[in-house]
């Protein structure tokens, strides 16, 4: 068996440094709702050939065989960046067009999308946040599902790229959050992750060395690559008329957004007490939060935008009694505009909104907790998860207290 793995990955080697050569362009990696038809042609066709290959068998087989290594320690994301890159580069053999989409799960479920944040701005070092990450929205998503998805085998499903490509693109926005978290494993850099010949050092980087990719946020121009020194220009697909796979109860439309952004309840910069920014989201509380240290789609919910439609009906020809508390969109994107009046307001928000009764407003629920069979199954630690778990409801309890309504609901 494990010559067979020797085998094959050798063939997947060759295909890489193969595929490296030929284009040294940097990939931009979407999320697959923003690609264009071309773009999901090639994703679809390109698996389609993979599957029949085999390869999503031989991929399951060694994530399977490994899983113990690779889950609940320091590798857990190294590892699976260098992962992504082996299944990535191999598509790219199938079609050179291929790029690895990710799947943006916040706005998709109901765990809240606000909860990856605080984890960026609340993890005591890389250790921790990586814990977070994994027992957090990595293992819900893979528990909620079912499936293989809440096997050991996981890969043998499409959906698992799609969501560690997420988990990759979450853990490069904390690793520019702050200079020091860039190059922080809490291990030796010099270590080999787990069956492949790789040091960690040569994969906390991307833009560099064989890590040739970066992260396109969606709904939002602005790319995740401010410390990445390959040159991002790419030959970007013209044929964006029509977006693959668009959910009816999400919108990106601007006017959308921009009527969530008006509504200041909303906003978890102008919605939410100086208490909870300082335990939960302390760079929001201090004024120097980045676009790095948010993690919230650019993407509303349907019902959502009902309430800040009516919200804005209610209070037609109402005197605004908040004028210190600023609202203004900023480029109708939810990220930048946190980012820029977490730094201009010093109002407290407890009286935004008060034309709506608090409990009236529409409250975020609580995430399902894991069963201890399948946290054990996992070599969970459980103390640690139930402490994770206990704080996550302490945040949504203290967000729907103070009448915050997530733009995601």
């Amino acid at each position: 068996m494990r010559i067979n793995f020797i085998v094959l990955l050798v063939t997947v080697a060759l295909f890489s440094f193969g595929s490296c050569q030929k284009c040294r362009k940097i990939r931009v990696r979407k999320e697959l709702r923003s690609l264009s038809k071309k773009e999901w042609n090639i994703y679809k066709d390109t698996l389609t050939k993979m599957h029949a290959a085999g390869w999503f068998d031989w991929f399951a087989r060694l994530h399977q065989t490994y899983f113990e290594k690779i889950h609940g320690t320091n590798e857990f994301l190294p590892w699976h960046r260098h992962f992504i890159m082996e299944w990535e580069n191999l598509a790219a053999t199938f079609d050179p067009g291929y790029v690895q989409p990710y799947w943006d799960s916040a706005s998709d479920f109901v765990d809240v999308a606000e909860s990856v944040t605080s984890d960026i701005q609340t993890s005591a070092n890389f250790t921790d946040f990586s814990m977070r990450l994994e027992l957090g929205m990595h293992n819900t998503l893979h528990r909620s599902i079912g499936g293989d998805m809440g096997k050991h085998h996981s890969t043998v499903d499409a959906l698992f790229m799609l969501h560690h490509t997420n988990v990759d693109r979450i853990w490069w926005k904390y690793q520019n959050y702050k200079e020091v978290n860039m190059m922080d494993f809490d291990e030796s850099l010099d270590k080999k992750i787990t069956y492949f010949d790789v040091k960690v050092r040569d994969l906390m980087q991307i833009g560099q060395g064989g890590l040739l990719y970066r992260y396109e946020e969606r709904g939002n121009s602005q790319s995740i690559n401010k410390r990445s020194s390959v040159d991002s220009n790419s030959n970007e697909n013209s044929e964006n008329s029509e977006n693959f796979g668009e959910n009816d109860r999400l919108s990106d439309d601007p006017s959308d957004i921009s009527t969530i952004l008006k509504t200041p309840e909303m906003s978890l910069a102008t919605g939410v007490s100086r208490d909870i920014l300082k335990k939960y989201f302390p760079d929001l509380y201090a004024g120097s939060v980045n676009i790095h240290s948010i993690d919230l789609p650019n993407v509303i919910s349907s019902r959502a935008l009902e309430y800040a439609k009516n919200i804005k009906s209610a209070n037609a020809g109402m005197n605004d009694s908040n004028q210190n508390v600023t609202t203004s969109p900023v480029n109708n994107s939810i990220p930048d505009t946190l980012v820029e009046i977490s730094k201009l307001n010093t109002a407290s928000p407890s009286k935004v909104g008060m034309g709506t009764p608090i409990n009236q407003r529409p409250k975020m629920p609580y995430p399902a907790r894991m069963p201890d069979d399948f946290l054990k199954e996992f070599k969970v630690d459980i103390n640690f998860y139930n402490n994770f778990y206990k704080e996550k409801l302490d945040l949504i309890d203290a967000l729907n207290e103070i009448g915050y309504v997530s733009p995601y609901i």
